[in-house]
Order: structure tokens, then sequence, then C-alpha cells
């Protein structure tokens, strides 16, 4: 299969295409393709397909898109929708962004309007230890470059759990490199805090996915948390 985007100028002849291929199936778990690129400095319009391509005669295949979209990345920062202000009409998940559940019973997920801010909330319950609730997204990276996880979160309960802020890193063949975590183990009383931290990406990273977690110290953890914003920026 293939993202491909089709650039066209005002007069609607082409310019240039990018792709992004694919062509393993993926034992009905979903994927997430991602690319950048800079648009053409004559390009007026773009087409942005899903593709099942043929590669022989007689090709076939199906596959389900959860999402898509392209936009546009402002300044050095890497995250898409870091302020969840862009979302779907069910209002659970903000737009570029996944549920995640692992070991847990319950994973409850809201966009919600709070003192005049959109925030992302993150709910969950019965969790085995060392298993989570989560969002995440999964964006490209260049390698060596200083930047800065930032997150700011109110985070309502906890019960035998903490909140992580956690970014894990892969090479182009989709190898695990290393991992970065900021950890918080207590309410924050109804405030909003800033958890941050610097680091240097892996010399061989191609992509990573960037996590937002509840996640259980111990079996039968819960917790409460609001995301108010989530940044990934170059330094």
């Amino acid at each position: 299969m293939q993202l491909f985007i089709d650039f066209r100028d005002q007069n609607d002849k082409h310019i240039v295409v990018k792709n992004i291929d694919y062509n393993q199936v993926t034992n009905g778990k979903f994927v997430t393709l991602s690319g950048d690129g800079q648009v053409p400095a004559n390009a007026n319009s773009a087409i942005v397909y899903a593709i099942i391509r043929s590669a022989k005669d007689g090709g076939s295949g199906t596959m389900y898109v959860d999402d898509i979209h392209l936009s546009y990345s402002v300044g050095q920062e890497r995250l898409y929708n870091g302020e969840f202000n862009t979302y779907s009409n069910d209002e659970e998940i903000a737009n570029s962004w996944r549920k995640e559940l692992w070991n847990a019973v319950q994973g409850q997920f809201q966009v919600q309007s709070f003192n005049e801010w959109i925030v992302q909330r993150v709910e969950g319950k019965g969790i085995q230890k060392s298993g989570m609730v989560a969002i995440s997204q999964d964006i490209k990276v260049n390698p060596n470059r200083t930047y800065e996880l930032s997150g700011t979160l109110n985070i309502l309960m906890l019960k035998k759990a903490k909140v992580q802020l956690y970014v894990d890193f892969f090479d182009k063949d989709n190898r695990h490199l290393e991992a970065n975590v900021i950890e918080h183990v207590k309410p924050t009383e109804g405030q909003y805090i800033t958890l941050q931290r610097q680091g240097i990406i892996p010399k061989q990273a191609n992509r990573a996915i960037v996590y937002v977690i509840v996640r259980a110290t111990e079996d039968g953890g819960e917790g409460s948390i609001r995301v108010d914003k989530m940044s990934l920026e170059y330094q």
C-alpha cells in the first residue's frame, strides 16, 4: 500500500509526488506510516491518496484506514496537534493521537473544554502491574538532534499508578533503540504542572513514538489525567 501526495500548481499541472510504501500484512494490528517534506514553492493544491497498488498483474489487497492527515509543522516542533485543538465529531481522541490500552480492564478518553482550554482526558481502571492506558503519536525524527520532551497536565487521581511522559526511538527497520521517560507519582491537587527533559535523538533513529501514560505500579492500578499540551521540540 502507499500513502501518496500529488502536488499541483495553480493551473492544475503536476509538480512532484511524495509517497510512503508498506508491503507487509499487519496481522490485525494498525500501523502508523509517517513522513515529512517541503511543499513546492509553486504548489497551489495537493491530492492525498491511500492506495492499494499492484506490484504485479492480478494484485489484490484489503486495508482499513483509521486516520489520514497532512499537517504543517511549526518551527522545530515535531508533534502534530500537541494542544489537542482539532478533533473529530466523537470527541474521544484528538486528531493525530491514538488510544493505547495494555493489560487494562477499562480506558476512557475524551476531548474536553476546561477553563477555556481544550484538554485530552485519559482515564484507566483495573490496570495490571506495568500495564497502561495512554495516548500516543508516531512521528518522524532526525538523528543526532538535541530535543526537549515536555507536557503540561493535571493529574486528577492516582491509585497504585504513576504518570509517564515516554518516548521510544526506532531505526528504519523498526528496531527499538532507546527510551526517554519522565515520571510523576502524585496527584497535582487540581493544578497543572509541566514535566520536561532534554535528550539527544540516537544516531540511527528514524522514527519515535511519544506517549502520555497512566502506568500501574501494582495490580488494580487506576488513574485520571487531563493533558493540556504535549511537545517534542528540536533545540
